[in-house]
């Protein structure tokens, strides 16, 4: 049974990672209406602590659930990659070009 042996560390850092990766994420959402490229970049910072921190000690737990939370983590954090493609893209399309005249 999962969870029987987990010791106190194991739990800490997990409680830790998931809590910044919340903030994180709260604060993206905060921000995102206002300043969109700055929210999504907090989203990003959010899923990479998630996915490099809190996964870790998830797969020290139970490992057929943390592979299925990396395989979405890695979904989302490439959705997300791809609206701040996006938002680049546009900006640049925006930008007035140098050297033209």
């Amino acid at each position: 049974m999962p969870g029987a042996d987990v010791p106190g560390w194991i739990v800490v850092g997990l409680l830790v990672s998931a809590l910044v990766a919340t903030a994180l994420a709260v604060a993206g959402l905060v921000v995102v209406r206002s300043q969109r490229e700055r929210g999504y970049l907090r989203f990003r910072w959010a899923v990479l602590v998630s996915l490099l921190v809190t996964q870790v000690f998830v797969f020290r737990i139970e490992q057929w659930s943390a592979t299925t939370g990396v395989l979405v983590e890695l979904v989302v954090l490439g959705l997300i990659a791809a609206e701040l493609q996006q938002m680049s893209e546009a900006a640049r399309e925006r930008a007035p070009s140098r050297g033209a005249g």
